[in-house]
């Protein structure tokens, strides 16, 4: 059965696909919760929780159980997004002063920056695992930016006057749409 995951104010929340009863997963207040549901659909969320006073990234079972913490710092970690393998998380953190890209591997263990600067947000990994698209500060507005999956190779892909941001791939990998400020648009890769 596919699931539609569902963010609402304090919870995550399962839609069966016939939308019938809801179904709230997470034990704490909780943000960007992302699927695909882990790799190959092992069954795993990655999520950003407040649980401990500040954002960390937890992993939690489709079915709300078995969560685990996976960063603990004082810095705010949230917006992951799994690796097509399952095997690394991207996530972005403000733990050097400002928003940058980190990778860890999916038990919380080896996390690097690969990608800082004014401000580094909202990454999405590829379906195809070879790159990760992001929205980077530049100036006043910000712009989306798409780098191999070792942070090297970055490109601008967007340069205009507008807030571009929360870039999202297609589910070939042809495609990534973000949302300027107000409206949507696509971009062919």
């Amino acid at each position: 059965t596919d699931l539609k995951i569902e963010e609402t104010e304090a919870t995550v929340t399962i839609i069966p696909p016939e939308n019938t009863q809801k179904q709230d997963i997470s034990p704490t207040p909780t943000v960007m919760a992302f699927p695909p549901l882990s790799g190959s659909g092992g069954g795993v969320l990655a999520i950003a929780s407040k649980h401990d006073g500040d954002y960390e990234i937890y992993l939690m079972n489709a079915d709300g159980g078995d969560v685990r913490q996976l960063t603990d710092n004082d810095s705010k970690d949230s917006w992951p997004s799994w690796s097509p393998d399952g095997e690394q998380i991207v996530f972005m953190s403000d733990r050097s002063d400002s928003w940058g890209i980190y990778v860890m591997n999916s038990d919380g263990t080896d996390q690097n920056a690969i990608a800082t600067g004014i401000g580094e947000y909202e990454p999405a990994w590829s379906p195809t695992g070879s790159n990760i698209v992001y929205s980077s500060q530049r100036g006043a507005d910000s712009e989306i930016v798409i780098m191999n999956s070792d942070g090297g190779d970055k490109r601008v892909l967007t340069d205009n006057d507008v807030y571009d941001a929360w870039p999202a791939w297609s589910p070939d990998g042809e495609h990534i749409s973000s949302c300027p400020r107000a409206t949507a648009m696509m971009i062919s890769i």
